[in-house]
């Protein structure tokens, strides 16, 4: 006998979710969450710049400790491997024991 197992629901690329929204400086602040080709890091892109230009990557608290409150904020939370932080986004990469 034959048993049919579940079908896994497949999301297509890029699948976008609006993540939420806050009040700053008598404007909103939209978050939108965006799936990477990597499993282990997601994309947030907000509706403020970041940086002029560029993008900074962080896989050390004592670098981001130095050059970015953000990032190293987001690496003392267990799990979470590397931050960049692009013009008007922000990835995190979390490590392979992550949720």
């Amino acid at each position: 006998m034959r048993v049919n197992s579940p079908k896994k629901e497949v999301l297509p690329k890029p699948y976008f979710f609006v993540y939420f929204v806050a009040s700053m400086e008598d404007s909103a602040v939209y978050v939108s969450l965006e799936f990477t080709p990597n499993p282990n890091t997601l994309k947030y892109s907000v509706n403020r710049k970041l940086l002029d230009q560029g993008a900074a990557n962080f896989v050390k608290k004592e670098d981001a400790e130095k050059r970015s409150p953000l990032a190293f904020k987001l690496l003392l939370v267990e799990g979470i491997s590397g931050v960049m932080i692009g013009k008007d986004f922000v990835t995190i990469t979390k490590t392979e024991e992550g949720d």
